[in-house]
């Protein structure tokens, strides 16, 4: 006959511990998002006693510590309750977490009537209400609400619009993350930059003097648009052999800072190794540098953006599709073969 074995204190602490960090993960969207028909005092009293929990037991994890415990304390506490009672923290918080589904269709609801409702507001209460809206769009995100009706509808009266506030920014860019979330990318991807993207392809030669090329590929990796070291490397293999670069299945990040990066060029004259050929070409090209496809947007702006940065937010805005460009101009290539 086979015994089932007791969980040691550490092991039904892990356990209520990974319960904690599942609830909180599940309520993130609250401190950003205030819904006026649903108590949340319980919530945040559960919230207050996992961060006071966490704070208590994560210094405490080192295996040394925890077999010291073990040895210890583990009949003592057993004896006291102790065992017992974290099996009710347990319980409680997973009927927590049940509880917190039965109101996703409530959840999904109301962020529907908020959206449809700043839609038909005109003008001037629709700016009043942008930063409710940016909130909204959050949740709507994290909870993964399906509204690609009334999304596309937002993106059209927010690229119409020419009062653009820093608020304006804000809503712009949590749209732009909003309607990429189902685009699937792996959670945790390397830095694109780390090395040179793939080589460009000669397509077709139209003529002695003009000829289609594909760009330069990279493939499951993130980029972060306003970082200098980001910037940096993929300008140099921009500038010495892949000037025209796509970004396929990647995570594009902003945080609302400069851009850095060579979005366009015009006459740009220099080389670009090709695949398949051992030698440089020599080219000329005016256009646009950077595209993006099936890829997932990270965009944060908490504040107005420069000139040059708010045309990249608004043309990735105004793209609601599966391939964006970094800026809404032609690219064309001379060949100077």
């Amino acid at each position: 006959m086979q015994v089932a074995k007791t969980p040691t204190l550490t092991e039904r602490m892990g356990e209520v511990e990974k319960s904690i960090h599942k609830l909180m993960d599940s309520t993130k969207w609250i401190r950003t998002f205030s819904l006026r028909h649903v108590s949340i005092s319980l919530l945040v009293s559960i919230a207050t006693l996992a961060i006071t929990y966490l704070a208590w037991w994560e210094p405490r994890t080192e295996k040394a510590l925890q077999q010291n415990i073990d040895s210890t304390f583990e009949s003592k506490l057993k004896e006291s309750g102790i065992h017992d009672q974290l099996d009710k923290i347990n319980e409680k918080v997973t009927a927590i977490q049940s509880t917190l589904g039965t109101l996703q269709p409530f959840i999904q609801d109301l962020v529907q009537r908020q959206l449809s409702g700043m839609i038909a507001l005109p003008k001037p209460a629709f700016h009043e209400k942008l930063g409710q809206l940016a909130d909204t769009l959050e949740v709507a995100r994290e909870q993964k609400i399906s509204i690609p009706g009334i999304a596309a509808t937002l993106g059209e009266k927010l690229v119409r619009d020419n009062d653009r506030s820093a608020p304006y920014w804000r809503a712009a860019g949590s749209l732009i993350s909003y309607r990429s979330q189902g685009v699937a990318v792996q959670s945790v991807l390397p830095d694109c930059t780390l090395k040179p993207p793939d080589p460009m392809v000669i397509l077709q030669v139209t003529d002695p003097n003009h000829m289609q090329v594909e760009s330069g590929h990279y493939h499951n990796c993130k980029i972060t648009l306003d970082s200098e070291q980001d910037s940096q490397r993929l300008n140099k293999y921009m500038a010495e052999e892949t000037p025209l670069v796509e970004f396929d299945d990647c995570m594009v990040v902003y945080n609302g800072g400069p851009i850095g990066l060579v979005l366009e060029w015009h006459d740009h004259q220099g080389s670009i190794t090709v695949g398949g050929i051992p030698r440089a070409t020599t080219v000329s090209i005016s256009g646009n540098a950077l595209t993006f496809k099936n890829c997932q947007f990270a965009f944060s702006i908490n504040q107005q953006p420069q000139p040059k940065e708010a045309e990249v937010v608004a043309s990735v805005l105004s793209q609601n599709g599966s391939l964006v460009n970094a800026l809404p101009v032609a690219t064309v290539t001379k060949s100077a073969l």
